[in-house]
């Protein structure tokens, strides 16, 4: 009888092969959070530097303070974990909007994704490229967890440039990831391509892994959104750039969103401050930034290796 394949071992069949090693979800071992004064959270919730309680429902801002993978403590606030700068819908405008939590107003001195943008709730739905694009940024560029994406059934694609870019810190899969997941729900599967190269307006793309959500880990958060009129768990995975088969000095740029009902709080570029480049904002070869700043025939090798999305 076949054995199934251990981590391990299909890391090993897949080295051999020349392919590259696929970990899957990387689970946190802690996080803490901010809820500011003025929130309309729960009684209790209020604080800094708090673990979720899994007994509340939050309807209002709540931030990342830090989020743990085993010894290692990634700080929220653009210090470990880097937000976005750029966004653009794709394809699906009618398929993907901005959700907040349900009882989100400015009384903690931060108002629902439509208001920062200078437009009214009533346009959170808005195919307008000028007032949907803006008004998703603004969720991948907060450090809220109960901001997002709401996805519909139909199918929307988009893509996302990070303020800054990430590095590979090591040639194999390790335990430390360099991309963090947020989504609500845990039920969704979509495919994500990181942005190796280009520029946003002509990227190159890395080969597509999917993500199915329902791998993501449960770290007690429970939130009411207003689409939903009830509570939902919010996921969180990270995963290493070795799963879309970087390698060290390496760098992930940004990433292509496709799929359809993935309710996104947040994709954020994950290292140690040195792990972190320049944005593509101008041409760039894949695999330029290498680590310690030397370009590698190794690097240059798998840039050919990919495509051109413009």
């Amino acid at each position: 009888m076949l054995r199934p394949m251990t981590l391990p071992m299909a890391a090993t069949v897949f080295a051999a092969l020349g392919l590259p090693a696929f970990a899957g979800p990387i689970a946190p071992s802690a996080l803490t959070i901010d809820v500011p004064m003025g929130s309309n959270n729960p009684a209790g919730s209020i604080g800094t530097g708090l673990t979720p309680d899994p007994s509340l429902v939050y309807v209002d801002d709540i931030y990342i303070h830090a989020l743990t993978f085993g010894s290692t403590v990634f700080q929220g606030n653009d210090v470990n974990l880097r937000g976005a700068i750029d966004l653009e819908v794709l394809s699906g405008r009618g398929n993907v909007n901005v959700e907040w939590g349900d009882s989100d107003t400015n009384s903690d001195g931060d108002p629902t994704g439509m208001a920062k943008i200078g437009q009214p709730d009533s346009e959170a739905e808005s195919t307008d490229p000028a007032i949907q694009d803006p008004g998703l940024l603004t969720v991948y560029s907060e450090n809220s967890l109960t901001e997002m994406t709401d996805g519909e059934s139909g199918q929307h694609s988009y893509k996302v440039l990070f303020s800054n870019g990430i590095l590979d810190n090591d040639n194999g899969i390790d335990s430390i990831p360099e991309i963090v997941f947020f989504e609500r729900g845990r039920n969704d599967v979509f495919t994500i391509e990181l942005i190796v190269g280009g520029n946003f307006e002509a990227p190159v793309l890395s080969d597509p892994l999917t993500i199915d959500s329902s791998m993501f880990s449960d770290v007690g958060l429970n939130v009411n959104t207003r689409e939903i009129n009830g509570s939902q768990i919010l996921g969180v995975a990270g995963y290493d750039l070795n799963d879309w088969g970087l390698s060290s000095g390496e760098a992930a740029f940004g990433f292509v969103f496709t799929g359809g009902g993935a309710d996104l709080s947040g994709i954020f570029a994950s290292g140690e401050v040195g792990q972190f480049v320049p944005p593509a904002t101008v041409p760039l070869p894949a695999g330029l930034w290498l680590l310690g700043g030397a370009l590698g025939a190794a690097g240059w090798a798998s840039a050919r290796k990919r495509r051109k999305h413009g």
